[in-house]
C-alpha cells in the first residue's frame, strides 16, 4: 500500500512519469498533438516505460506558461469495456489497490474517487451519458470514448522543478493573516515545498528584499521583486454575497508570461484597501484599482 508522498513519487517515476522536466522538453521526445483532434487541446501524448492503467498518459498544455513548467498534470482516458460503470470500477479498483479506498465524490452527474498524497491529488472521474443527457460536450461526434471512459489524473500541486524553501529565513511582514484577511499562497508557478517549516504556523507575506514571498506551514511562494509589474486591487460590492475582494501581484514570469499571483483575500468589499496601499507602497510597485458588482 502506497501512503506517504515519497512512495508514491517513488512508484510514480519507476512508470516513467516525469514531474521534473519542463513540458518543452518532453515534448522534445513526444511532440504535441490536438487531443482527438480539437484545435484548442494540445496534449503531450507521454508515453510510460511500464504501463500504470495503460502506457500513453495525456499532459494538458491549457496556457503558454504550461510550457515552461513541469507537468501539473497527467490524465489517461481507461476504457477497456464499452461499459461506462465497468471501466469506472475497473480503474478504481486499480487505484484501491495501490492507495486505499479513497473517497467518492459528490455529484450527481459523474462516477468519482479521488485520493489526497501528500501535494499529490488522484482522480478517477467518469461521466456517463445517461447522466448527461441534459449537457452539450465540444468533444461530442469527435471522441468515441467520451460517455465510456474513465479518466484517470494524477496532479501535483505545483511544480516540482522549484527548489525547497527554508522558511525559516527572516522575512519583513507586509500582510498578516486575521479576521478580515486571508493570505492566499496558492501559485501553481512559483510555489515551492517548504523543506524546513517556519518557526510558526502564522500565515503571512512580506519580502526580503529581493523576493515578495507568502508563507505558510507547508509552502511558500517566492516571486521575485523584479518580474513584479503593478499590484491590483479588485473590490466586490454585495451582491449574492456581503461583498469581498482580493488582492494580485501581476507578474511577467520568465520576462515572457504574464501571469497573476493572488496574494489576499478579504471578507468584505473594502477589506484590503489599507493593505493594498501599503504593499504598493513597499514594493514601489504602481496599484490599480477595480470595483465590480457581486451579482
Amino acid at each position: 500500500m502506497i501512503d506517504t508522498e515519497e512512495q508514491l513519487i517513488e512508484r510514480l517515476a519507476r512508470h516513467g512519469f516525469d514531474f521534473w522536466s519542463t513540458s518543452a522538453k518532453i515534448a522534445q521526445r513526444f511532440p504535441v498533438e490536438k487531443d482527438w483532434g480539437h484545435p484548442s487541446f494540445p496534449i503531450i501524448p507521454f508515453r510510460l516505460t511500464s504501463p500504470l492503467a495503460g502506457d500513453v498518459w495525456k499532459i494538458p498544455l491549457t496556457q503558454a506558461v504550461d510550457y515552461d513548467l513541469p507537468p501539473l498534470r497527467y490524465f489517461h482516458e481507461f476504457h477497456p469495456t464499452p461499459d461506462a460503470h465497468s471501466n469506472h470500477t475497473q480503474a478504481s479498483s486499480l487505484f484501491h489497490t495501490l492507495f486505499g479506498p479513497g473517497e467518492r465524490g459528490t455529484s450527481t452527474n459523474v462516477f468519482e474517487r479521488h485520493w489526497k498524497i501528500g501535494f499529490f491529488a488522484l482522480r478517477v472521474i467518469t461521466w456517463p451519458r445517461e447522466l448527461n443527457r441534459a449537457g452539450h460536450n465540444e468533444f461530442e461526434h469527435r471522441h468515441p470514448y467520451l460517455w465510456t471512459a474513465a479518466k484517470i489524473y494524477i496532479e501535483p500541486e505545483f511544480p516540482f522543478i522549484g527548489k525547497t524553501e527554508d522558511a525559516t529565513h527572516r522575512l519583513d511582514v507586509l500582510i498578516k493573516e486575521e479576521d478580515e484577511v486571508s493570505i492566499r499562497c496558492e501559485s501553481r508557478v512559483y510555489a515551492r515545498r517548504n523543506l524546513v517549516p517556519p518557526a510558526t504556523a502564522v500565515r503571512v507575506a512580506g519580502h526580503n528584499g529581493q523576493d515578495f514571498i507568502v508563507r505558510t506551514t507547508d509552502r511558500t511562494v517566492r516571486v521575485p521583486i523584479a518580474q513584479i509589474h503593478s499590484l491590483r486591487h479588485t473590490r466586490y460590492t454585495p451582491g449574492r454575497s456581503s461583498g469581498s475582494s482580493r488582492l494580485e501581484l501581476a507578474t511577467t514570469f520568465l520576462n515572457r508570461h504574464e501571469v497573476p499571483v493572488p496574494i489576499a483575500a478579504g471578507r468584505g468589499t473594502y477589506s484590503l484597501d489599507w493593505t493594498a496601499e501599503y504593499v504598493s507602497r513597499a514594493l514601489n510597485k504602481p496599484l490599480t484599482t477595480e470595483e465590480y458588482a457581486d451579482d
